[in-house]
């Protein structure tokens, strides 16, 4: 019971801290930008992009691209939370967590690249005006599903670990 506390807490401040980030970045926008230009095609803003959307679309898709990125590091700071005694060591491991797959991204070979990239807060929701693809047992799939997916199955994991630990910490 005492799991489950933990982790409905911890969904719940990431819920409110990103719906009051949100709420706050789009009300900045909307203040200094104005309203006019969402229906405009995305590829006034990137010529290159694939996707026949408007910019409010694009501005949906981003916000669904950092909502399960949120989601994903909710979980592995959970589960760093449950393996860890030290406040301090939880902290600084989830930090490290958070930033290395940026950080390391713009050094690595491809390959390599793209694994990091399917990480939290690895790629960006830029990936869904781009074409590239994933070759997986023999399918190509797109980049935006693996990448949107792949957090937040990360997220469901973790989570789902960080309180079967705590149950067992509770039982001992």
């Amino acid at each position: 019971r005492l799991a489950r506390a933990k982790v409905q807490a911890a969904l719940l401040y990431t819920l409110l801290l990103f719906g009051l980030c949100a709420g706050l970045f789009l009300g900045l926008q909307a203040f200094f930008f104005g309203l006019h230009g969402w229906d405009q095609p995305l590829q006034l803003i990137d010529p290159m992009a694939a996707l026949p959307i408007n910019v409010l679309q694009m501005e949906g898709l981003t916000f669904l691209y950092a909502a399960v990125t949120c989601f994903a590091l909710c979980g592995v700071v959970t589960l760093i939370s449950s393996l860890l005694r030290s406040s301090f060591a939880c902290m600084a491991l989830s930090v490290l967590a958070a930033f290395a797959p940026m950080t390391l991204l713009p050094m690595m070979p491809a390959a390599v690249r793209k694994f990091l990239m399917l990480l939290p807060l690895g790629s960006g929701a830029e990936e869904w005006v781009r074409t590239n693809v994933y070759h997986l047992f023999g399918l190509h799939i797109w980049a935006p599903w693996l990448v949107n997916m792949a957090p937040l199955l990360i997220g469901a994991v973790c989570l789902y670990l960080a309180a079967r630990l705590w149950s067992r910490r509770q039982a001992a």
